[in-house]
């Protein structure tokens, strides 16, 4: 199933290595899921994009890869299973995805440039928040890493609502 749910997706220029990066979150070995999450993050939403630490150039080059929104049905299909996925991980990316939606503030872009890639973000915003009843139901869990990065990412969209 993830495979043909990965399969069925455009990958646009990254389809040599999103595909790979996403069925290895699902390896049974630990070192190759975090070289994997590594990447992958590296490529659709490094940290400095999001803590306004890189150059608005980058950010736009980011967003306009326009694959993010992709990604998250891989990512809630690999947090719902029964799988080898680091659901805290995968939560993390998630969070991250969803904090794009902050990039025109934290990069004081005009009205006028922060217009053109605000639909964008909506649609990643719009996709991760399809999913809030998995998240309220991993913040009840007994795992309290996992309640508790689940409980950030609700936050974060309350906030942002």
């Amino acid at each position: 199933m993830l495979k043909n749910l990965i399969g069925s997706l455009d990958w646009g220029k990254h389809q040599a290595t999103i595909p790979q990066l996403l069925l290895d979150l699902d390896s049974p070995n630990r070192e190759i899921q975090s070289d994997s999450y590594d990447k992958l993050t590296r490529i659709i939403v490094p940290w400095e994009i999001i803590e306004g630490y890189s150059s608005s150039i980058d950010a736009e080059a980011i967003i306009q890869l326009q694959i993010q929104k992709s990604i998250i049905p891989v990512l809630i299909y690999l947090l719902q299973g029964e799988n080898n996925s680091d659901k805290s991980g995968l939560i993390q990316i998630l969070h991250d995805l969803y904090r794009l939606g902050d990039i025109g503030e934290v990069y004081q872009y005009s009205e006028d440039k922060w217009n053109k890639f605000r639909p964008i973000t909506q649609e990643i915003r719009d996709s991760i928040e399809e999913s809030k009843p998995l998240f309220e139901q991993i913040a009840n869990s007994h795992d309290e890493a996992l309640q508790q990065i689940a409980k950030d990412l609700l936050n974060l969209i309350e906030i942002c609502q």
